[in-house]
C-alpha cells in the first residue's frame, strides 16, 4: 500500500510598525512574516485590557498587513495582538504575540493671561491620564504692541507621541491714565484726557462731574469736551473724577484720577451815582461788582488833567474850588482766580466835584 504524507512547518512572526499622526494619535502596522509551503489564513485577535476580544480575519496566501484603526476599526486602548496562520493542507497554525497601545492625545490651548501692568502668567509643566504637557513662552516687540507667543506640547508617555498647539496674545504696557480741567469766567468747563498704554482698541472713558454744593451733577464718556455750569456768585468748585477702562485679554483694567477745578461767572462792574447831585455837594459814586472769584482789583483813570484820580480799595476823584463836569472810569481786576485768565471789565460815569467810588 502506498501513500503520500506532507512535513511542513510553518514559522510565523509580527513585524510591528509604529507611526505617529499629526494630531498626536498612535497608529500601527502590523506585517504578518508567515513561512509555510501551502496557502494560509492569518486569523488576528486583539484582546483589550478591559473588554472582549476582537476578531479579524485575512485569507490571501500573502496575510497582507493591517492597520488596527482602518482595517479592523478599533478603538483607543492596550491590546495584546496574536497572530495565529493557519496551513489551508493540513490544518497546522502558528502564532505570535505583540502589544500595541493605541492612543489619541485630547488636547487644548495655551492660556496666556495676561495682566493689568503689561505682563503675563505662565502655564506649569504638568502630567495628565498619561501625558505630559510642556509650555514655552516667546516674547516679541511691535510698534504698537507687543506678542507673546505661547506652545503647549502634550506628549503620550508609553507611545512617545506628542503634537503641539500654539497661542498668542497682544501684550500693552500699563495703562496711565491723565486728565486736565481748563477754568473760565464764562461759566464753561473745558475737560480732556490722555491715556498711555492698555488696549488702544478698547477705550471706555467715564467723566463724573459735581459740585462741592452738590447743586449740579454732569456725566461724560468722551475724551474732551465743555461744560456750562450755572452762574455762581465767586466762582464754583468742580470736583471731576475720570475713570477710564481697557480690556486686556478679557481682564477689565483701569485707571483713574481726581480733579478740581474752579469756575467763575463774568466781571460785570456798574457805576451808580447818587440822586441829587450838586455842585457843592460831596459825591460817592458805588462800583457794584459780580462775577468773578470776589477778589478785585480797581484802577481809576479821568478824562480831566486837573482831576486826581487814585484807587486802592476804593477810588477818589479830587477836584478842587470849582464844579467841574469829570468823567470817571473804573476797571475791575479779578485777583483771585488763579490759573483762569478773568478778563477786565470796566465802566464810566460823568460826576461832578469830589467823588468816592467803593467796591460793593
Amino acid at each position: 500500500d502506498t501513500t503520500v504524507i506532507v512535513l511542513s512547518t510553518i514559522q510565523t512572526s509580527i513585524d510591528l510598525l509604529q507611526n505617529c499622526s499629526e494630531d498626536g494619535s498612535s497608529q500601527y502596522t502590523l506585517t504578518p512574516n508567515v513561512n509555510a509551503i501551502s496557502a494560509v489564513t492569518c486569523n488576528w485577535t486583539f484582546s483589550p485590557d478591559v473588554g472582549d476580544d476582537i476578531l479579524f480575519s485575512t485569507e490571501d496566501s500573502d496575510c497582507s498587513a493591517i492597520d488596527p484603526r482602518e482595517d479592523v476599526n478599533i478603538t483607543d486602548g492596550n491590546y495584546t495582538v496574536t497572530l495565529t496562520a493557519t496551513d489551508g493542507s493540513n490544518s497546522c497554525s502558528s502564532s505570535d504575540t505583540t502589544v500595541i497601545v493605541l492612543a489619541t492625545i485630547q488636547t487644548f490651548a495655551p492660556i496666556i493671561e495676561l495682566d493689568c501692568d503689561g505682563g503675563y502668567a505662565n502655564e506649569t509643566d504638568s502630567q495628565d491620564n498619561g501625558v505630559n504637557i510642556t509650555h514655552d513662552y516667546r516674547y516679541e516687540e511691535g510698534v504698537f504692541f507687543d506678542t507673546v507667543y505661547a506652545t503647549k506640547t502634550f506628549t503620550n508617555i508609553e507611545t512617545e507621541c506628542s503634537v503641539v498647539v500654539e497661542a498668542t496674545a497682544p501684550v500693552y504696557d500699563e495703562m496711565t491714565v491723565a486728565g486736565n480741567l481748563t477754568g473760565s469766567c464764562d461759566n464753561t468747563l473745558t475737560f480732556d484726557s490722555t491715556v498711555t498704554g492698555g488696549n488702544p482698541y478698547s477705550l471706555a472713558y467715564n467723566w463724573t462731574f459735581t459740585t462741592t454744593t452738590g447743586e449740579y451733577t454732569n456725566t461724560s464718556s468722551e475724551t474732551n469736551g465743555i461744560l456750562t455750569l450755572p452762574k455762581s456768585g465767586t466762582g464754583t468748585n468742580v470736583t471731576a473724577i475720570l475713570v477710564v477702562t481697557t480690556d486686556i485679554g478679557g481682564k477689565t483694567c483701569s485707571g483713574n484720577e481726581t480733579l478740581y477745578k474752579m469756575v467763575y461767572s463774568p466781571i460785570q462792574v456798574t457805576l451808580v451815582e447818587p440822586e441829587n447831585a450838586t455842585c457843592s455837594s460831596n459825591l460817592e459814586v458805588e462800583a457794584n461788582i459780580t462775577g468773578g472769584s470776589g477778589n478785585y482789583e480797581l484802577t481809576g483813570s479821568s478824562n480831566s488833567t486837573s482831576v486826581n484820580f487814585t484807587c486802592d480799595e476804593t477810588c477818589t476823584f479830587d477836584i478842587q474850588d470849582f464844579c467841574e463836569t469829570v468823567n470817571g472810569t473804573v476797571s475791575v481786576t479779578d485777583t483771585g482766580t488763579e490759573g483762569t485768565e478773568c478778563l477786565s471789565k470796566n465802566d464810566t460815569i460823568t460826576v461832578k466835584k469830589a467823588t468816592t467810588i467803593s467796591a460793593i
